[in-house]
């Protein structure tokens, strides 16, 4: 039982930081340099809320 939930664990992990590194990547292509810190900080939590409906589906 300890190791379905401990695999659990790593595949909700894996999720999470292929939310974070999609999201960071998107947030860079879509607004480095064009609408600023903030503005790229604003995508970036966007992105992140968009691939976890993504990621809901798979």
């Amino acid at each position: 039982m300890t190791l379905n939930f401990t695999r659990l664990k790593i595949v909700i992990a894996m999720e999470k930081l292929l939310k974070i590194i999609g999201a960071a990547w998107g947030a860079k292509k879509i607004g480095g340099g064009k609408c600023g810190c903030i503005g790229t900080i604003v995508v970036f939590f966007v992105l992140y809320w968009l691939l976890g409906f993504v990621f809901d589906v798979f």
